[in-house]
């Protein structure tokens, strides 16, 4: 996220970085100092009125002292604490716009980032080692997978389907042939103790 005081203080630059992405981001920077500047007006206007709450409060409580009406002060505090109340809701809803704006703003490019519209554009800085020049179909680390029968995925989800149905009519199943997919002794005897522990629950319920 950037600092709303760049934004603030060199909004050009920010634009002008901004362009650089192609992405039109920098029209989304004009909103957010608008909504910056409300925001920010909201909070002054905030600031002063709990100021006056405060000094009608203290004057409130210098003339009961004093045995004198304070009825007009207290109707002005009343006043002013709806005010309150409704300008801290709107100042709320600037700061959530405001923060969702920024969001929105991508990090700016360095400045020696090649503008481009595509990534044709893009300068090669260094390359290393030979480039491959495969002439077959080239395969995902999935496929490559399943041709060396790393990945059986139809049966993992044939046993998950399996699995579902026997827990569901009340069969407990475990080892081996239970799990399937274990690789250590220990996680075939941590199936069976799951399924005993199962299987006394369901005795005992």
């Amino acid at each position: 996220m950037l600092d709303i005081r760049l934004i603030r203080e060199q909004p050009d630059l920010v634009k002008s970085r901004l362009a650089m992405r192609g992405g039109g981001d920098e029209a989304k920077v004009d909103e957010l100092l608008r909504v910056d500047a409300e925001r920010r007006k909201a909070e002054t206007a905030l600031q002063q009125l709990n100021a006056d709450r405060k000094r009608l409060s203290k004057e409130i409580g210098a003339k009961r002292s004093r045995g004198e009406t304070a009825e007009e002060f207290e109707a002005q505090v009343r006043q002013i604490g709806q005010q309150i109340t409704e300008l801290s809701e709107h100042t709320t809803k600037l700061d959530e716009q405001q923060r969702n704006l920024l969001l929105e703003i991508p990090n700016l490019p360095h400045e020696s980032v090649p503008v481009g519209k595509d990534p044709s554009a893009n300068r090669v800085v260094r390359s290393w080692g030979e480039k491959p020049n495969p002439t077959g179909k080239i395969l995902d680390h999935v496929a490559i997978g399943e041709e060396r029968g790393l990945f059986d995925l139809e049966r993992a989800a044939a046993l998950e389907t399996v699995h579902g149905y026997l827990k569901d009519i009340g069969i407990n199943y475990c080892g081996r042939y239970g799990d399937w997919g274990y690789m250590w002794t220990d996680e075939s005897y941590i199936s069976g103790e799951r399924a005993a522990e199962s299987a006394l629950s369901l005795c005992f319920a």
